[in-house]
């Protein structure tokens, strides 16, 4: 069960760019990417509201809703991608691949790290008590 929870995540996340990927080409970057947004909050509500559902059936929920949660994040990457290519041809071209990486990749890249110092100062501030810090994020 370990293997699907950790596992639904990536696969949400492929299936999410190929899905929206040819979906906000055809009806409008800024829907897509509001829309994914939303999957995105809504699933990690969700996610986070999961003790509430019987024991009998919280694993396979919080699969189902990892799953949601990572569609909404792949589809993110193709509108935004998308963005970035376009943002970047306002500047000149020796700059190009330097802007476009900072409004896409770099972003990505420093979230994981923020999120973790996030993590520890409510485990910190909390006295390590992991039931009150994943209840704070």
């Amino acid at each position: 069960m370990q293997t699907r929870i950790s596992n639904s995540l990536l696969i949400g996340a492929i299936l999410g760019i190929i899905a929206f990927g040819y979906v906000t080409d055809m009806v409008s970057r800024r829907a897509g990417l509001l829309f994914t947004s939303f999957l995105v909050t809504v699933s990690t509500l969700m996610a986070t509201l999961a003790v509430q559902v019987p024991t009998s059936n919280l694993l396979w929920f919080f699969v189902i809703v990892r799953g949601i949660c990572g569609f909404g994040v792949g589809g993110e990457y193709p509108p935004s991608a998308a963005a970035g290519l376009e943002e970047s041809d306002d500047f000149a071209p020796r700059y190009r691949g330097l802007i476009f990486i900072s409004f896409t990749t770099l972003m990505v890249t420093l979230a994981s790290p923020i999120q973790m110092i996030i993590y520890l100062i409510c485990l910190k501030a909390s006295n390590n008590n992991l039931s009150v810090t994943f209840h704070a994020l």
